[in-house]
């Protein structure tokens, strides 16, 4: 958002949703947009650009038409490029923290690749963005790796007790790798990794990370 910020009021017909946001608005969402606004108003403007396509406010344009408005405020960042427009739209996307479509995601993301756009300030870690923009067959696996030898031995023998422990049953994701819990930005990665590990490997997802799983371990013994 530019220094010199006028809040504009359009019509809401002029707004018009951004075709790949990768941000998922559930119904359920959107009611709590409605009720916010009942309780407090229209208290921040939808962010477009020069040609009304929003940058920022999917939800509460959703929220909106809802409500029955029929004019909503709205600040235009005719300053910013195409790439910039991209790249903010995104970072709006990744400090929210909702649902994604990790596709569009990752889409978006590698058409900004080979641009002038500073990737990190949109929000997503290094880690991340080597994932999210290199394909799985030419990423570097140690990196996924790294700093986990020191792990091993112990994850290991936790892995065998519970494995003793439930016989010819099953065990647990936690007690398998160790941790029941990661932050939601780590979720989004494991989900992706799930999602490419599946895409290469046939069958569940557990065989299919198994058997990927089994592939790293032999390629770096």
């Amino acid at each position: 958002m530019s220094e010199d910020v006028e809040i504009e009021f359009w019509p809401i017909k002029k707004i018009k949703p951004y075709a790949k946001n990768a941000k998922k608005h559930s119904d359920e969402d959107v009611d709590k947009l409605v009720n916010a606004m009942n309780e407090f108003g229209f208290t921040t403007p939808i962010q477009v650009d020069s040609k009304g396509v929003i940058i920022a406010g999917h939800g509460r344009r959703l929220a909106a038409i809802k409500r029955g408005m029929k004019t909503i405020p709205v600040i235009v960042e005719r300053h910013l490029t195409p790439d910039q427009v991209k790249a903010a739209r995104l970072s709006d996307n990744k400090v929210s923290g909702m649902d994604y479509d990790v596709d569009l995601e990752q889409a978006e993301l590698m058409s900004l690749v080979d641009t002038d756009v500073n990737l990190s300030a949109t929000g997503y870690s290094d880690r991340e963005l080597e994932f999210m923009t290199d394909e799985l067959d030419s990423m570097d696996m140690g990196a996924l790796i790294d700093d986990l030898d020191s792990e091993v031995s112990e994850q290991t023998d936790r892995t065998d007790k519970a494995a003793a422990a439930a016989g010819d049953g099953e065990v647990s994701v936690g007690e398998a790798f160790g941790f029941k819990k990661v932050t939601i930005d780590q979720a989004r990665v494991l989900g992706k990794f799930i999602s490419k590990v599946q895409s290469l490997y046939p069958g569940s997802g557990q065989q299919a990370l198994t058997e990927f799983a089994a592939d790293i371990l032999i390629s770096h013994e």
